[in-house]
């Protein structure tokens, strides 16, 4: 493949500045925000010429251009409210009819790997190490809050910026759906359910991962699908060699991971871990209080997810993890840099935590089962809301049980900086009296009882409306409502017409 002969703008410079760095953070994520006229739906005429449409002014009102690679821009064509996918319409050949891999009457698709220790970086895998292959899905959003409200770090922290605070560092939710052992050839063949965004991860001997695939793919129902490897050149060609051990068989069913699949909520899959092995020491009045790891509720998150996550790297970065000695307590790739990552570059294997609980810290002994949520909740990102839907859409985050009136006051009351990333754990709603934010008031303290009014009414909300990471969770805003209400008419819609498809055979 050649490369980039002609670019509009004509001049990418300003706009790539650092694009591939793992330092870039803040506005070079949208850098492309600020080019004037935006172009899209280019459809070739010729090697040097071509159509598309081009943005006029700052709306979305388009017109049809015809462009070539010396610079020429020619408007074709423009109407409200605006033009989209250009195409010359004329008497050719009809193109050769592919036949349909889609079978309707299916509710499932099949992926295969051929050999998981073939593609970028995989040379540092030592063949047989890698021993299950799990898939995670990234469900649809599905709900949001209005614009603004889901922001709850600085604008210069570019991982941080959410339509709802849903983790510390990255905008996803997750289910995982399952595992599936790999052969010792390094392949791999099962099924998933269709219609799911999913990514694979491989992990080893004792669940813990080894790489992972940062972006995503699905399958239509009856759909086959398969890779050479992990990460490899999607130029490359399928060595030469005999049918891999995985397709000689039916597809693999995955494996539930402890439980049917379910959206992954930290303070119901981790938070229990911690109160069981944790928190006896890693509480207020607790020997290592200094890391407070109790479940109780703040602004956004429990305490002991923000206490993790502000004592690791908010932004990946492989140098300084490197460096690191010791290692980040949890090293998580948030919203990642450009480039594919070596394997065993982030994750359960780069966490002192994980390190700690192995070798034992102090008195703890974790069972597996326990070890294993602690590990998989680092492997997969480290998220915290199973969903983006709030109980208080209109309140700072999303998520805050008091309002921004509220939290202004506190902040004034206390002198505490608990509107900021870094002071989210400085308020309990689960034991009020017993926030950070009121150490530097006395009892009996005017202030003091005023502050506890307002942190006790946020209390006394979530008892009545608990929000997505408590049990009772439910849509109570009826924007929510009806955009859930939106998307279960679409699923009946495509259930009913399914089975109506797959009856009807392809002319």
């Amino acid at each position: 493949m050649g490369p980039i002969r002609r670019s509009w703008p004509a001049d990418l410079g300003p706009y790539m500045t650092e694009w591939d760095t793992e330092e870039r953070i803040g506005n070079r994520y949208d850098s492309f925000m600020g080019v004037r006229a935006k172009y899209d739906d280019p459809y070739p005429l010729s090697e040097k010429h071509f159509l598309c449409v081009r943005q006029l002014g700052w709306g979305k009102h388009t017109g049809i251009f015809l462009v070539d690679t010396f610079g020429n821009e020619v408007l074709l064509h423009e109407e409200a409210p605006g033009c989209f996918d250009p195409m010359p319409l004329q008497s050719r050949r009809r193109p050769p009819v592919h036949p349909s891999r889609i079978d309707l009457s299916r509710t499932d698709g099949e992926f295969y790997v051929q050999n998981v220790y073939l593609g970028h970086h995989m040379e540092q895998v030592e063949p047989g190490s890698a021993k299950f292959l799990r898939v995670v899905e990234a469900p649809p959003m599905r709900t949001w809050v209005p614009r603004g409200m889901g922001d709850w770090a600085a604008p210069g922290d570019g991982d941080s910026h959410h339509p709802v605070a849903l983790n510390w560092n990255h905008y996803n939710n997750k289910r995982i759906l399952g595992t599936v052992p790999i052969d010792p050839d390094g392949s791999a063949y099962f099924t998933v359910p269709a219609g799911r965004f999913v990514y694979f991860q491989l992990l080893d001997k004792n669940g813990m991962m080894i790489q992972s695939m940062r972006s995503g793919t699905m399958l239509q129902p009856g759909e086959r699908l398969g890779c050479i490897g992990c990460h490899e050149n999607r130029l490359d060609s399928p060595p030469v060699a005999e049918l891999p051990a995985a397709l000689r068989r039916s597809p693999r069913a995955l494996a539930d991971w402890h439980g049917p699949p379910r959206e992954f909520s930290y303070a119901a899959e981790v938070q229990p871990v911690l109160d069981r092995h944790c928190v006896r020491c890693h509480d207020y009045a607790g020997e290592a209080k200094s890391l407070n790891l109790s479940g109780d509720k703040g602004l956004i998150f429990n305490h002991s997810y923000v206490n993790l996550m502000r004592g690791s790297p908010s932004l990946y970065i492989r140098a300084e993890q490197e460096r690191a000695d010791p290692l980040p307590l949890v090293s998580s790739v948030g919203s990642g840099p450009m480039p594919v990552l070596p394997p065993y570059s982030w994750g359960s294997h780069r966490s002192r935590l994980v390190q700690m609980l192995r070798e034992g810290h102090q008195d703890v002994r974790l069972d597996d089962e326990s070890l294993d949520r602690i590990v998989t909740w680092i492997d997969i990102n480290a998220p915290y809301y199973p969903e983006y839907a709030s109980a208080y859409r209109d309140h700072p985050y999303g998520r805050s049980p008091i309002s921004a009136g509220e939290l202004n006051r506190l902040a004034e009351l206390t002198g505490a900086n608990v509107k900021d990333r870094w002071g989210h754990g400085l308020v309990s709603f689960t034991r009020p009296e017993l926030s950070p934010c009121l150490a530097p008031l006395s009892p009996g303290d005017p202030k003091r009882e005023e502050a506890l009014t307002i942190l006790r009414a946020g209390q006394a909300r979530l008892a009545e409306r608990p929000r997505a990471d408590m049990p009772g969770f439910r849509l109570v805003s009826p924007v929510e409502i009806a955009q859930q209400e939106k998307y279960d008419r679409l699923m009946k819609v495509r259930a009913t017409i399914a089975p109506a498809e797959a009856r009807c055979p392809p002319e």
